[in-house]
């Protein structure tokens, strides 16, 4: 079940926006500083919704009518993360309709997404493109309306390793 804030929100705001990027900047730092023992023995770590996740959905909710804006929020804050730990060496970008993918959490849920949810995410998937764009060397895009789930796996595997 997906999580919800106290108040319902999806997105988990608890309406102090900038207090909340900070915090979730210092998981990411957390989360690296954990990883040191085993990068530095040379073993790949690999995190769920690292950096680019946190930037990406941080700047969606400071600016959620301004596409553009949102993207330069999302760079400056990679930036931010990337003064207080290395990024992550890959990225990989699992791509989907993002009404099909809705559709699967509000049936997996039991709770219709709203306007501004469905927004927020037209908006997060917009701005993971544009920062995959960007950054092609990093980001690896696997496309799942596209991609059968042996073949991912497959893919995902020889990616990573």
């Amino acid at each position: 079940m997906t999580e919800l804030a106290a108040t319902g929100d999806r997105f988990l705001r608890s309406g102090l926006p900038q207090s909340e990027t900070l915090l979730l900047l210092a998981v990411q730092m957390h989360a690296y500083e954990t990883a040191l023992p085993h990068l530095h023995r040379g073993h790949d770590v690999l995190e769920g919704r690292s950096v680019h996740a946190v930037a990406v959905y941080q700047a969606v909710l400071r600016h959620p009518d301004d596409p553009n804006l949102a993207l330069t929020h999302a760079r400056m804050l990679i930036e931010l993360a990337a003064a207080w730990r290395p990024l992550p060496d890959r990225v990989l970008l699992i791509t989907d309709d993002v009404p099909a993918a809705l559709a699967r959490a509000e049936a997996r849920d039991g709770r219709p997404h709203n306007y501004e949810e469905l927004r927020l995410h037209h908006l997060a998937d917009h701005l993971f493109t544009c920062l995959a764009a960007e950054d092609q060397v990093r980001f690896h895009i696997l496309d799942r309306r596209t991609t059968p789930p042996g073949r991912a796996l497959d893919e995902v595997t020889r990616w990573c390793g």
